[in-house]
């Protein structure tokens, strides 16, 4: 899974395409069977440059 948000985020950013972060993470999460809550404490601290817009966006949900 780390793996696989690093990759969304780096190809993402390659083609300077909007990276919808929240909802990569609520899609992934629904596909893993994980809440928000869940991926936010397992995977979230692996990106430390994007976790303060991830937490605002799942935050505004």
């Amino acid at each position: 899974m780390s793996l696989l948000i690093n990759e969304y985020i780096k190809t993402s950013k390659g083609k300077n395409m909007k990276i919808d972060t929240a909802k990569f993470f609520l899609m992934m999460s629904n596909c893993m069977g994980h809440t928000i809550k869940v991926m936010q404490e397992i995977y979230l601290h692996l990106f430390p440059t994007v976790q303060d817009e991830i937490v605002d966006l799942l935050d505004n949900l």
